[in-house]
């Protein structure tokens, strides 16, 4: 099996241009795609490290900065999910799916779906995760479809118990 090579990225020039721009001394039109990237990084970093109010910032800047890129709009997702802010990041991951109407992003479905469970709302996340099982099927990814499977059955026992 080949190893591969980690690199080390050296995000100091990074934070000193992201200091810049917070300190509104630097230009959005001098973003480039490096720099979007080193922040990229920086926030993945951060959400990885469970440090979602810290990634929060990056990708608050990142979707700003290009509001047209959908992995931006789910980092933001991810970290208001983590945070418990189940509204907002619905929002974040309608945005990101609707940039990939070509090619959706299961797993957007199923954060989605998780979040509308955590507001208590069953009937929205089982009809989300009816949509992606219909996409899945199309794709034949069948660990997308065992997990929604087994997200149904789980909700689908608490939909019942609350009825009770």
């Amino acid at each position: 099996m080949e190893k591969f090579e980690t690199r080390k990225i050296d995000h100091s020039q990074n934070f000193e241009w992201f200091s810049l721009l917070a300190q509104k001394k630097a230009p959005f039109n001098q973003i480039t795609d490096s720099k979007t990237e080193g922040c990229y990084s920086l926030a993945y970093q951060l959400y990885q490290q469970k440090e979602f109010e810290e990634a929060l910032h990056f990708f608050k800047f990142l979707v700003q900065a290009c509001p047209d890129s959908s992995k931006y709009w789910k980092g933001l997702g991810a970290c208001l999910q983590m945070l418990k802010m189940y509204e907002e990041a619905l929002q974040c991951y309608s945005a990101a799916q609707l940039l990939n109407q070509l090619n959706p992003d299961l797993h957007l479905y199923l954060h989605a779906a998780d979040c509308y469970f955590l507001l208590g709302d069953v009937k929205s996340g089982l009809k989300t995760l009816n949509k992606a099982f219909q996409d899945a099927l199309k794709i034949k990814d069948k660990s997308v479809i065992h997990h929604i499977k087994l997200m149904k059955k789980q909700w689908s026992k608490k939909k019942i118990k609350d009825k009770n």
